[in-house]
C-alpha cells in the first residue's frame, strides 16, 4: 500500500476473490485492511493521498462486484409503485 502500486493491489484482491469469493474477501480481507489503514492514517503512518488511493481502488472493486451480482433484466417486468408521504399529506407515486 505504501508503494501505491495499483497492479499489485489488483493481483492480491483478485486472487482473494477467486479463492474466497467476493463477500468473504470484503468481510475478511478488505474491511480489516480498511480499519488498519484508518488507524495508520490517524497516527500519521500514511498520508491522505495514500489513504484516498486505496479507498478509491476498494470502491472500484466493490462497484464491479456489485454490478456482477444482478441478473439480466426480465423480459416482461411487472410494474411497481414507489411512494413518498409528505407531512402535508400529499402523496407522490412513481410507477417504474
Amino acid at each position: 500500500m505504501m508503494e501505491m502500486n495499483e497492479a499489485k493491489f489488483e493481483k492480491i484482491i483478485s486472487n482473494c476473490i477467486i479463492h474466497f469469493g467476493f463477500e468473504s474477501t470484503i468481510e475478511k480481507v478488505v474491511f480489516p485492511f480498511m480499519r488498519q489503514i484508518g488507524n495508520m492514517w490517524q497516527v500519521g503512518m500514511v498520508n491522505p493521498a495514500q489513504e484516498h488511493f486505496i479507498t478509491h481502488l476498494v470502491r472500484q472493486k466493490v462497484i464491479v462486484g456489485i454490478d456482477g451480482l444482478f441478473p439480466e433484466p426480465l423480459a416482461n417486468p411487472k410494474p411497481f409503485v414507489i411512494s413518498s408521504f409528505k407531512r402535508n399529506a400529499r402523496i407522490r407515486a412513481f410507477v417504474l
